[in-house]
């Protein structure tokens, strides 16, 4: 805890606590002026107290300002930054007294309540479990009363084991409806089957209040199986705020709809993620909704910085509606406002209908969406329906996308409505901007080869300069090359 005396000298009231990696810390530090004291708490124990005199003087110039966590350098700049999370901050009008700053750990220790924590810390379970609905190696079901305030920390563990249940089947959880889960540097190995809601990591959470999910730093191997809907490597059917980081699945994720590599029916905030496993639909349930990343989602995508290398394959197989047959690199179906940055997928895509993409599949409700610094390489196939992209499928209604800086190398082949971008954009306003594709385009059925449908959008530098796309009365544009590019 410093105060400065001048321009270079200060007065540090050190506590002598070495802080531990992922160890929260609950600190006060105050200055006294009648008493001319500074002191520093951890913890609500009193660590030191120094000497301190002189006056508080409001900084001059350009540092007139507060900073948590790091020092004001100048108008808009801080330095000497703390590394780490702060997850409180208060500031007082008066000293606090000894029994005062303890007495603010005590409330706070009330308001945290430890016996609301579930934390398995290097766990690691090679049995095999075999269970009913909710089953699981480590949590087959925990539920939160009252105002939801039980929270499940995982950190450091590992299940080889095979799991079997019916619904609400994972690797770690089986079912949760509680305030927060958070998993760090975890990972899944076994085999994972169930009915539905089914993952390498967490089958199912259930909504309640701002509950949330987050799993940092792990990775599945396992494979997962649903036999009807709702499977991923990490997140079944996850209807909380969720958030995945460096999570990696390289298992093959098996489904009749909303299968994924990631979150099979659910939203999230996806970074440095990636899939390698193969991503398979017989779509006996009539629709498929699946994709590298993210099958289906009815609220809000970020994916940044991710990857999918594994195929996506979807069979007809009781689909008698083209609408139904969405399949994509990175995220099948999405209802609501997405951003994909910085992403790519190298995957083949095979769908049962219309609306198959490289990126995504289908947009389903006119929602402004963003797809920047992204690119497909992988081949994009349906012999059913309409609306085929390399970089997008096709979107409902009126949409406002903004695709730039990306391009699509893979051939594009569906029966109808076939681009090198986007399949199909309901006529919205927006943008597509320094896009371009190289890949062949079978069935492309207009005047358009890197979009289908949206006489408003504003195209800009944007090239297709396939050699061989394939329709008699439509020829490849010519004068721009891939070398030219």
């Amino acid at each position: 805890f410093p105060t400065r005396r001048s321009s270079d000298l200060w007065n540090w009231c050190t506590s002598g606590v070495v802080p531990q990696s992922k160890v929260y810390y609950h600190v006060i530090g105050v200055w006294n002026q009648e008493e001319s004291t500074a002191s520093i708490y951890v913890n609500g124990e009193l660590k030191n107290t120094i000497p301190v005199n002189g006056n508080f003087n409001f900084a001059t110039g350009k540092c007139n300002w507060f900073c948590l966590g790091a020092d004001p350098l100048d108008e808009e700049k801080a330095h000497q930054a703390w590394t780490g999370d702060l997850v409180l901050a208060r500031a007082y009008d008066k000293p606090l007294t000894e029994a005062e700053a303890q007495a603010v750990w005590v409330k706070l220790q009330d308001e945290i309540n430890p016996s609301d924590m579930v934390q398995l810390n290097n766990c690691v379970n090679n049995a095999t479990v075999t269970g009913a609905a909710h089953t699981a190696a480590f949590v087959a079901n925990a539920a939160s009363t009252g105002d939801a305030t039980l929270a499940i920390h995982i950190e450091g563990s590992t299940n080889t084991g095979a799991v079997t249940g019916d619904t609400q089947t994972g690797g770690f959880i089986g079912n949760a409806k509680v305030a927060a889960i958070e998993i760090n540097e975890s990972k899944n190995a076994g085999k994972v089957d169930g009915r539905y809601h089914v993952a390498g990591f967490v089958g199912r959470t259930e909504k309640v209040g701002d509950a949330s999910l987050a799993i940092y730093n792990s990775v599945n191997t396992g494979d997962v199986t649903a036999a009807t809907t709702s499977a991923a490597g990490f997140g079944g059917r996850t209807d909380t705020n969720n958030y995945f980081e460096n999570c990696t699945n390289e298992g093959n994720i098996t489904g009749t709809g909303c299968v994924a590599g990631i979150v099979g029916n659910s939203g999230a905030s996806i970074y440095n993620c990636s899939n390698t496993g193969r991503i398979y639909s017989p779509a006996t349930g009539g629709e498929l909704k699946i994709g590298g990343l993210v099958g289906n989602s009815g609220t809000a995508v970020t994916i940044v910085g991710s990857f999918n290398t594994g195929d996506v394959v979807g069979e007809r197989g009781t689909i008698t509606d083209d609408k139904k047959g969405q399949a994509a690199g990175l995220i099948g179906v999405i209802s609501q406002p997405f951003t994909i940055e910085n992403s790519y997928n190298t995957g083949n895509i095979t769908g049962a209908g219309n609306n198959c993409g490289g990126l995504v599949g289908w947009e389903s409700a006119a929602k402004e969406f963003t797809i920047k610094n992204s690119w497909n390489a992988g081949n994009v196939y349906s012999g059913y329906g309409e609306n085929a992209g390399g970089i997008i499928g096709g979107a409902t209604g009126k949409p406002t996308p903004h695709i730039i800086n990306c391009y699509n190398t893979g051939t594009v082949e569906n029966a109808k409505n076939a681009s090198g971008i986007a399949g199909w954009l309901g006529g919205g306003t927006g943008e597509i901007t320094n896009c371009w594709n190289v890949g062949k385009i079978k069935n492309y059925d207009g005047a358009k080869t890197l979009y289908r449908h949206s006489s408003a959008l504003t195209t800009t530098n944007s090239y297709d300069v396939s050699e061989t796309v394939e329709e008699p009365n439509y020829p490849a544009p010519t004068g721009y090359t891939a070398e030219w590019l």
